[in-house]
C-alpha cells in the first residue's frame, strides 16, 4: 500500500471525505482493492467502490484495519487455509445473496462459490 503512494506521510489519502469527488474517490479505492485483494476482476473493483461511494465511503481508520487484517491474513497462511477448507467440503453450502448488497458484493460469492 505506500509503494502505491495512496496514503500521504501522515496517513491520509490524497482527498478529504467532504471534497472528494465519485469518480476520484472510484479510482483511489479501486487501486486500494486491487492491492489488499489481488486477482478479482477490475469491474468487482469499480462495482464496490461506485457502491461504498453511494452508501457511505469506508472511513481512513476503517480502510487501514482492513489493509492491516488482510495482510495479517495472508501472511499467516489462512487465507489458503480458508479456500482448502472450502475446497474440501463435502457439505452443500447454500449461498442466498443479493445483488445490491453494499457490504458483500455479489462478485466475491460468486468467486467464494466456484471454490
Amino acid at each position: 500500500v505506500k509503494a502505491a503512494n495512496l496514503y500521504d506521510k501522515d496517513g491520509k489519502p490524497p482527498w478529504t471525505p467532504e471534497l472528494v469527488t465519485k469518480p476520484e474517490y472510484v479510482d483511489w479505492k479501486m487501486k486500494f482493492l486491487s492491492l489488499i485483494l489481488p486477482d478479482f476482476p477490475s469491474a468487482l473493483y469499480r462495482e464496490i467502490a461506485e457502491a461504498e461511494f453511494d452508501v457511505g465511503m469506508v472511513t481512513n481508520e476503517q480502510n487501514l484495519v482492513c489493509a492491516l487484517a488482510w495482510e495479517l491474513w495472508v501472511r499467516t497462511g489462512k487465507l489458503k487455509r480458508h479456500h482448502n477448507q472450502l475446497q474440501s467440503n463435502t457439505v452443500p453450502i447454500l449461498f442466498v445473496h443479493g445483488r445490491q448488497d453494499p457490504i458483500i458484493h455479489f462478485g466475491e460469492v460468486q468467486r467464494l462459490f466456484q471454490i
